[in-house]
């Protein structure tokens, strides 16, 4: 059941940010181009914010090199829940 929750928010989460890049090519009815703007303005700021929050365990979860920015600007608690409950399922892990 997780992994269904997981997969779905990444689904819905890409169709969020698809309705936000298609506001730049069609341009929505009068109030959902503001919603669609916003929204997508909300979406970046709360998966950065994310972000800055949990650097430091993703890096530790993820090694260095992985994509941890992209994955958590993109798909937010989709993309890093999973990386820190592997992490701390495995001997010794806690991220």
């Amino acid at each position: 059941m997780f992994h269904f929750f997981i997969r779905f928010s990444q689904l819905a989460v890409l169709g969020l940010w698809a309705l936000f890049a298609l506001g730049f090519v069609v341009p929505y009815p009068a109030p959902w181009d503001a919603v669609a703007h916003w929204g997508g303005i909300a979406l970046f700021a709360a998966h950065l914010l994310e972000y800055l929050a949990l650097r430091a365990r993703l890096l530790k979860a993820a090694g260095e090199g992985s994509p941890v920015l992209l994955g958590t600007l993109v798909f937010g608690y989709g993309y890093w829940l999973p990386l820190l409950v592997k992490s701390a399922s495995q001997p010794g892990g806690q991220a």
